[in-house]
């Protein structure tokens, strides 16, 4: 045998078209991601002008009826797989064998089948390519195009910009999208075009994409001046056609955040896209504020009114205590302003040296969490993020990093002899010692940036507190306050005015609660004890029970009272999930937690007028409560019957005037069941018919309390499979924050409640610290020193 087996000298390394599922279809999977890649490669040829043609209804509508047609298929071949099984086990019981091996069942995860005639044209000026460019630069996969042109290899051909292009595999996006690609490109000087056509089956099957033939043909007779490239995707992928014009803009003006529409211009059906900077209202460092950027800004800015616009908005209360709010703005007037950066260095002599440039923002409105964090360019392209890197979540005021966008630019990063970054710009070389250096520089610029915006927001505070007319009786009251605590009072308003607003209701129903805190005594003993290792949840209760009880003392015991109670009520539920999700539900256990202790829910809840009622004790209760004459009408037996509605918990509350303008509903479900969309409506009836009553008592009087509920149980996870929960979670991203019901599950009700105390005793404690009893000056009233909360924790 081994006189025949052959010996070749040598070998060859053959690539497979199977590669092509790793470097385009898997990882440019969207039409989006597809391009940004073909800008690059426009940018990189020298164009100016980038125009991308498309119907964006039409191929919408297309992938509508494609998906719509898989699913159908798809559902016939479960059921004829189905009806196969069956008669299988007929044929085996009837002859007393075995089953054959059940066949696998197809899966519908993602429909590649193409939109019949529908292209996306991608049109760039650029210098184009002669046919031995295309054969020795274009068609070449990972081809590093940054040896080519000059000594450094980092410019591109005309010397003008450093290339955005890194590892020559971008060409292959094309086929995330779409199956085929037909490539147009022509040289200045030149009186031809060259056309070719790549077909994702033709290269997907090959056993060597090098002797894959890719026939040529040429376009004669044109002008001399002519200049450009131009790709036309067609067999687009259903899947990857999910999109929105907005989305298309915002994908790449986020890529190319740098780049100057005068330099690079992008459009979309012959329109510049849209770059929507949304309302900024802070910006750090804060020397490079501009007075136009936004209300904060304006009061930052050296020529800036001083004047600060009220806002009810409950998202832009939490991104900016004192900003006015506007939706996201688009400022085509200044896309080529030169964007404020300040300038810093990592590194040294040993590990090398790497210089950026960097702006921290911060909006009036929360962004989607995939935008928070830094995001950093390189040559005028995203190479890496958004990313909130090494952030610690523990951190003072660590919830502004959901306001908040960080624009690096560091060229040098991607300039390096190494690679840095991953193929797919997913990541960093964290190994890298100069890289590990700069992400830590990076963090620690956002954290800075995270306190002293919260020290902007709490000077701010300060003022609002000593001159708003809004704040007239919280002055009054912190007057009556002992001195020993008046000014840690004001102080914890500060807190709370820069995260909730200071206008705004949450404030409002927050500020009574601090004046009539109390001192926890034995109680806080008690719950500390329990913290460190809860017993059941009884004990629990018995001591919340108590710690609301309680009739005197100071505010720091009773938020260290009350966030011991919620570590231990957080404990008790890790250990008892296992058990309750076998035993009985805790559904009765958590009505009684909520009702005797309501500041879990939000701390400016004291105390309930109705529990697990039917809804006419309901409209009695809050008859009195409001102060209405008449009275509810008293419900008949049947009408009781036929309306078995008993919300679970109801609360009025008040900001200062004389009745409460607020009726809040709250409805409890167990923690060992998921929340479904029947829940929420269950809860929405409730506030209907408190609405309607309401509206009915109080016609013509000038004064009409709002309805807000509460739904609080176990959120259903996000992949979840269940209708009623999926629907849930549709509802609640459909209607958004501004919604008058919240949806919270009970560990987000615990992290928030622990969060909000954390921030009070950090508070608290500063001021102990900082200003102790005998040196308290009675009338200062004026006290705008930062609060140093990051010592909270202890």
């Amino acid at each position: 045998m081994s006189n025949v087996t052959s010996r070749p000298p040598q070998f060859t390394v053959v690539i497979m078209g199977r590669l092509l599922n790793n470097l385009g279809i898997n990882m440019y999977g969207s039409l989006g991601k597809c391009l940004v890649e073909f800008a690059a490669n426009a940018y990189d040829g020298d164009a100016t002008t980038l125009d991308i043609d498309l119907d964006v209804d039409g191929i919408q509508r297309a992938r509508q009826e494609v998906r719509a047609a898989a699913k159908k298929h798809h559902a016939e071949e479960l059921r004829a797989l189905t009806e196969r099984r069956t008669e299988e086990e007929r044929i085996a019981a009837e002859a007393g064998t075995v089953m054959p091996p059940e066949a696998e069942k197809p899966v519908m995860s993602f429909v590649e089948d193409p939109l019949p005639d529908l292209t996306v044209v991608i049109r760039d000026n650029g210098h184009g390519m002669l046919p031995d460019e295309v054969q020795n630069k274009f068609l070449p996969i990972n081809r590093d195009r940054r040896s080519d042109h000059n000594a450094n290899g980092l410019r591109t051909e005309a010397g003008k910009r450093y290339v955005m292009g890194r590892k020559g595999i971008g060409k292959l996006s094309g086929f995330g999208a779409a199956l085929n690609m037909s490539v147009r490109t022509k040289r200045k000087g030149e009186t031809f075009a060259t056309t070719f056509d790549l077909r994702q089956d033709d290269l997907l099957n090959a056993a060597d994409l090098g002797k894959v033939p890719i026939d040529a043909m040429y376009e004669e007779g044109l002008p001399l001046e002519d200049s450009g490239t131009t790709i036309t995707l067609s067999g687009l992928k259903c899947d990857s056609m999910k999109f929105s014009k907005e989305q298309l803009e915002d994908a790449l003006a986020n890529a190319f955040y740098p780049v100057r529409p005068s330099e690079f211009a992008i459009r979309i059906n012959g329109q510049p896209i849209a770059r929507r900077t949304g309302d900024v209202v802070y910006v750090w460092p804060e020397h490079l504020a501009r007075k136009e950027d936004g209300a904060i800004l304006n009061a930052l800015a050296e020529d800036g009114p001083d004047d600060v616009a009220e806002t009810d908005d409950e998202e832009a209360a939490v991104g900016d205590a004192i900003a006015e709010v506007s939706p996201d703005v688009v400022l085509p007037e200044r896309a080529d302003d030169v964007e404020p950066m300040a300038e810093d260095e990592v590194g040294d002599d040993d590990i090398g040296r790497l210089k950026f440039r960097y702006v921290v923002k911060f909006k009036s409105k929360s962004l989607e969490a995939a935008k928070r964090g830094a995001r950093i360019y390189c040559n005028n392209r995203l190479a890496f993020g958004p990313s909130l890197l090494d952030m610690k979540t523990g951190m003072h005021n660590f919830m502004a990093h959901q306001y908040m966008e960080c624009i690096i630019e560091a060229d040098e990063l991607d300039r390096q002899n190494v690679d840095l970054i991953s193929t797919d710009r997913g990541d960093l070389l964290r190994d890298n010692e100069l890289v590990d250096a700069f992400v830590k520089r990076v963090t620690e610029l956002m954290e800075q940036a995270i306190k002293d915006n919260g020290g902007v927001k709490e000077r701010k505070a300060g003022e609002f507190i000593k001159n708003a007319p809004e704040m007239e009786e919280i002055r009054r009251r912190l007057k009556q306050l002992p001195a020993t605590q008046r000014a840690a009072g004001r102080k914890v308003m500060k807190v709370m005015i820069a995260r909730y607003g200071g206008p705004s209701e949450e404030f409002q129903l927050v500020a009574p609660l601090v004046m009539e805190s109390m001192g926890a005594g034995e109680v806080l003993v008690n719950l500390i004890e329990i913290a460190r290792s809860p017993k059941d949840m009884a004990q629990v209760l018995r001591e919340l029970h108590a710690l609301r009880k309680v009739e005197e003392g100071d505010a720091l015991k009773i938020y260290r009272g009350r966030q011991n109670g919620i570590i231990a009520v957080d404990k008790l539920t890790d250990e008892g999930e296992n058990k309750w999700n076998k035993g009985p539900r805790n559904e009765a256990e958590l009505h009684a937690l909520l009702r005797d202790n309501p500041w879990l829910i939000s701390p400016e809840l004291s105390s309930y007028v109705n529990s697990d009622d039917d809804l006419d004790k309901v409209l009695k209760a809050l008859s009195v409560e409001l102060e209405i004459d008449a009275g509810a009408k008293p419900a008949t037996d049947e009408e009781k019957q036929r309306d078995a509605t008993r919300p679970d918990l109801v609360f009025v509350l008040g900001d200062g005037r004389p009745r409460p303008d607020t009726v809040l509903i709250v409805e409890l479900k167990s923690t060992d069941i998921p929340l479904e969309i029947a829940h929420l409506e269950q809860l929405r009836r409730y506030m209907r018919k408190v609405n309607e009553w309401l509206r009915t008592e109080f016609t013509g009087r000038g004064y009409e309390p709002r309805v807000r509920g509460v739904l609080i149980g176990a959120m259903p996870a996000t992949n979840t499979i269940k209708e009623g929960c999926k629907d849930l979670l549709s509802r609640i991203t459909e209607d958004g924050p501004g919604a008058a019901w919240e949806v919270i599950g009970l560990r987000d009700l615990v992290s928030r409640s622990k969060a909000i105390h954390k921030e009070m005793i950090g508070a608290l404690l500063q001021h102990e610290r900082d200003n102790p009893p005998e040196l308290e000056d009675e009338d200062d009233v004026d006290d705008d020193d930062g609060i140093g909360l990051e010592d909270a924790a202890e």
